[in-house]
């Protein structure tokens, strides 16, 4: 898309009326972080029950050309947040009976089976709990890179005993997840297969997993001290299916809802509710539970089949960073992305909120405050009654 494309259109707030000081605590928040200078710039959009009430930029971000505005049209890299939109093209893919989350991985790609990987399943790969979070991976974006870092999570080792604990794969269990579904669906690749399962139809034009075209009007982020002449030295995550997508903040908080609202899109079931059930359910919760009535940590997260979720009893140490710890509603989930993206939801109250600042947060204890102090005045001013 061109820069006049994405930035048609764009307004800098669009607020209901009612109740009229309601936003206010949630704009001073953001607003006093970038009047000192925390981050340069910033975007907050919050729904509920399918309504934007809520949509507001700050500041600047850079750009190959320099800094801009923040925008509506602007696109962000959403990193990590990226896991929630490909567990959900997952989920789809389960739904139509193509791939099964009991099914070990190799049945799909029989190569994933060498050092002693053939325990390993679909679910393992979405609850962080494969055993290979830390095989070093180069880019995918283009079909060679793909295949070259296939080959480098098949012919890798266990770290430990798919299933026995959980720890964050930041990359290697939704590539893997996604070649399943590429495999499964005729070596399509993952961009079409995304845009022609969720993209489409929930009309996310933006979100996509190439690399950003040099004249698009998109966020470099982190800001690095020299501005990259092309997105594609810009970006070295582009096209992972677990980082490497973007998109503007309206178009992801689309994802966010759509799970919000339980599946359901423009009155279309885009995920049954047997589908959409089983990846809001905390998939490891008896161990959880376990762990914490004998008085111990848990060796497991509040992961779901790709969202991380609040889950009942006190918050994780996750729950702070994916910026709802303090949130209690158990149905509250969310994703985050490095420490610029986070979007968070309740099915409980229709409420949905997603937040991006166009740099990495300083210092960085501050990250955690701020992503749970915007969730915490978003609920508050979505669910606020009428005066």
């Amino acid at each position: 898309m061109t820069r006049r494309e994405l930035l048609a259109g764009a307004a800098a707030m669009a607020v209901l009326p009612e109740p009229k000081d309601a936003w206010q605590p949630l704009a001073k928040l953001i607003q006093d972080g970038f009047d000192a200078g925390d981050y340069p710039g910033a975007g907050v959009i919050a729904m509920r029950d399918g309504r934007v009430r809520l949509e507001r930029y700050w500041g600047a971000y850079m750009g190959l050309g320099g800094d801009h505005p923040m925008a509506a049209g602007v696109r962000h890299p959403l990193y990590s947040f990226c896991k929630l939109v490909s567990s959900t093209v997952v989920a789809m893919a389960v739904q139509d009976g193509l791939v099964d989350y009991a099914e070990p991985v190799s049945r799909y790609v029989p190569e994933f089976a060498a050092q002693g990987k053939g325990t390993v399943t679909v679910r393992h790969l979405l609850t962080h709990s494969a055993g290979i979070p830390g095989v070093p991976l180069v880019a995918v974006r283009n079909e060679e890179e793909w295949a070259t870092a296939v080959r480098a999570v098949c012919a890798a080792p266990l770290e430990w005993a798919p299933g026995s604990r959980s720890a964050y794969h930041a990359l290697t269990g939704l590539l893997m997840a996604a070649e399943c579904v590429r495999r499964a669906s005729g070596g399509a690749t993952w961009e079409d297969i995304c845009r022609r399962r969720l993209f489409g139809p929930l009309g996310a034009r933006s979100l996509s997993f190439a690399t950003p075209d040099d004249a698009s009007a998109t966020a470099i982020v982190p800001r690095p001290k020299n501005r990259p002449s092309t997105y594609a030295s810009a970006f070295g995550l582009s096209g992972h299916p677990a980082g490497g997508g973007y998109g503007t903040l309206r178009d992801a908080l689309k994802v966010v809802q759509l799970h919000t609202q339980k599946g359901v899109w423009n009155g279309r079931s885009l995920l049954k509710p047997e589908i959409w059930g089983e990846m809001h359910r905390l998939q490891y919760g008896a161990e959880i539970a376990a762990a914490r009535a004998a008085g111990k940590d848990p060796a497991f997260e509040p992961w779901g089949l790709g969202p991380l979720l609040r889950g009942p009893g006190r918050a994780e140490p996750s729950s702070g960073w994916f910026g709802f710890a303090n949130q209690t509603g158990p149905a509250v989930f969310g994703h985050a992305g490095i420490d610029t993206v986070i979007g968070v939801g309740d099915p409980d109250t229709g409420c949905s909120v997603f937040f991006v600042t166009s740099d990495s947060p300083k210092p960085p204890e501050r990250v955690v405050p701020l992503r749970c102090g915007v969730t915490d005045r978003a609920m508050e001013a979505l669910t606020a009654k009428r005066g």
